[in-house]
């Protein structure tokens, strides 16, 4: 009898110097965050792989957590994407118009919002189903992996314009009423 209280007391104090320790670590951690981000880049380095096997063997926890830190934080993801695209979009436009401010191609037309990616020789539509991916063309030239010799910038009306001439074989002047630019 006494034995098996002996085994419970030592087992208990294990328990409790790991408590300890945790506690410390957490002192610690808190005390010292630019060691932690340290340690952290240095272990991430040396298993560049650990990161996705713990997402692997975890999936079910890092689903539930990665949903509700979303839910939690809606307003500046939402934030974050669409600056995200904003700027794709910029970058995008400023590559294949090759101006640090993209124009229109046809009335020089210079507002981001209106301005759009033409495929000169059509297939826009047949391009974007076909991709594998849901990802949107401004980031695939903006990161470079859509080549830019097919593409123009044209704005939504000079767009539509071409769209029409050149499903139609129709030829007709559009005029702006009230200046947009």
């Amino acid at each position: 009898m006494a034995v098996a209280s002996l085994k419970r007391v030592s087992n208990k104090g294990k328990a409790l110097d790991a408590l300890i320790k945790k506690i410390y670590m957490i002192k610690w951690r808190e005390q010292h965050p630019e060691n932690v981000k340290r340690h952290r880049k240095n272990f991430l380095e040396k298993n560049p792989d650990y990161l996705k096997e713990y997402k692997r063997r975890n999936w079910i926890s890092t689903r539930i957590y990665d949903r509700r830190y979303k839910m939690k934080n809606h307003q500046a993801f939402q934030a974050y994407w669409l600056n995200r695209h904003q700027k794709d979009k910029l970058k995008a436009l400023q590559l294949i118009s090759g101006l640090e401010k993209p124009l229109c191609a046809d009335c020089k037309c210079s507002d981001l919002r209106i301005l759009e990616i033409d495929h000169i020789n059509g297939g826009g539509t047949k391009e974007i189903k076909s991709m594998l991916r849901k990802t949107n063309i401004h980031r695939e030239v903006a990161m470079g992996r859509r080549k830019t010799d097919d593409l123009r910038v044209l704005c939504k009306v000079c767009n539509v314009k071409h769209d029409v001439k050149r499903r139609f074989m129709l030829d007709y002047k559009v005029e702006l009423i009230g200046g947009v630019n």
